[in-house]
C-alpha cells in the first residue's frame, strides 16, 4: 500500500466509503419497509379494533344506564322510554359484535372476545330477570339481580374489553 500512488490510495478509501454507504442505505430502507408494514398492520386492524371494542364498551355502560334508569322510577312512560333505549343500544351492542368479529386476529384477542361474549351472555340473562321484576314495580328484587350477578357479568364483560 506505500508504493501505491496518492490517488489509488485515495480512490480505495472513497471505494470503501461508498461501498459502506451503499450498504447502509440498503440496510435503512428495509428498517423503513419493516416500519411501515407494522404501520399498516395497526392502521389497518388495531385501531379499528380498538375503536370499536371502546364503542361496544360504551353501548355497554349505555345499556347498564338505562336499566338503572328503569329501575329507579315507577312512572310507565319512563320505564317504556327506558326500554327503547335500551333496545336501541341491544341493537347497537348486536352490530358492533358483528363489525368486531372478523377484526380478531391473533389467539389472545379471540380468548379476550370469548370471555366477554360469555359474560355478556350471562348478563342478559340476569337482564331478563330483571327486566320483569322492574317492570312490576318489584324494585328491592331488581336492585339485588341489578347490583348483585347482573353488575358481576358486567364487570367481567367490561373487563374483557378493556
Amino acid at each position: 500500500m506505500k508504493n501505491l500512488k496518492i490517488s489509488y490510495k485515495i480512490l480505495t478509501f472513497m471505494f470503501i466509503l461508498t461501498f459502506l454507504s451503499g450498504g447502509l442505505a440498503v440496510k435503512l430502507v428495509s428498517s423503513m419497509s419493516k416500519v411501515n408494514d407494522q404501520s399498516t398492520i395497526i392502521a389497518d386492524n388495531w385501531l379499528p379494533s380498538v375503536e370499536t371494542t371502546s364503542a361496544l364498551n360504551t353501548a355497554a355502560s349505555d345499556f347498564r344506564l338505562g336499566e338503572c334508569k328503569h329501575v329507579g322510577t315507577t312512572d310507565n312512560a319512563t320505564m317504556e322510554q327506558a326500554e327503547k333505549e335500551m333496545s336501541s343500544v341491544a341493537t347497537s351492542i348486536s352490530d358492533l359484535r358483528k363489525k368486531y368479529e372478523p377484526m380478531i386476529s391473533s389467539p389472545e384477542e379471540k380468548t379476550l372476545y370469548e370471555e366477554f361474549s360469555s359474560a355478556w351472555d350471562k348478563y342478559m340473562v340476569a337482564h331478563e330477570k330483571f327486566i320483569v321484576l322492574s317492570r312490576n314495580n318489584q324494585n328491592e328484587e331488581a336492585k339485588n339481580i341489578l347490583y348483585g350477578d347482573a353488575l358481576k357479568q358486567f364487570s367481567l364483560a367490561s373487563e374483557s374489553l378493556d
